[in-house]
């Protein structure tokens, strides 16, 4: 039995080695999910951030980046992950995305939303079950996670 804990601890080190050198290198959906499931085991928001895709390195997208970091970080204090699944857009996540796309000025997502990640979690003082949703993008062959951005100007 303490065998089997050892390589599963090897096997984490070796993943969060992976996600740190190779942030958002996912290959599908699911590497992604994976990459995301090592990170908040190991209570890592930074590398959760990473995996996000954000369209430029311009101060509105630095400061989105930062406040993605500090909601994982509140996340990972006040949660634990119980399960996840990758899945399909369904109908209703469809139709909101094609209203999002119908108003341009207003915030939109930076890589079309092919799948989400849904994130199972309990509250670690009073098990609160709750449940995150990321939607996931892919770029050049890459899968990222791709959140809601203001455009420049608004």
């Amino acid at each position: 039995m303490a065998a089997k804990h050892i390589h599963y601890f090897i096997f984490l080190l070796l993943m969060l080695a992976a996600l740190n050198s190779q942030a958002a290198d996912a290959r599908s959906p699911e590497a992604l999910a994976m990459q995301f499931v090592v990170a908040y085991r190991a209570a890592d928001a930074e590398a959760i951030v990473k995996l996000t895709y954000f369209n430029a390195q311009t101060a509105l997208h630095r400061e989105q980046m930062a406040s993605e970091k500090v909601y994982w970080q509140d996340m990972l204090r006040r949660y634990r992950m119980t399960g996840f699944r990758v899945v399909n857009l369904s109908g209703a996540d469809r139709q909101w995305l094609v209203k999002l796309n119908q108003n341009k000025n207003k915030r939109n997502f930076p890589l079309r939303p092919i799948k989400k990640m849904v994130v199972e979690l309990a509250g670690r003082n009073d098990g609160e079950q709750v449940a995150d949703v990321q939607f996931i993008g892919a770029k050049d062959g890459r899968y990222h996670f791709v959140v809601l951005e203001t455009p420049q100007g608004n």
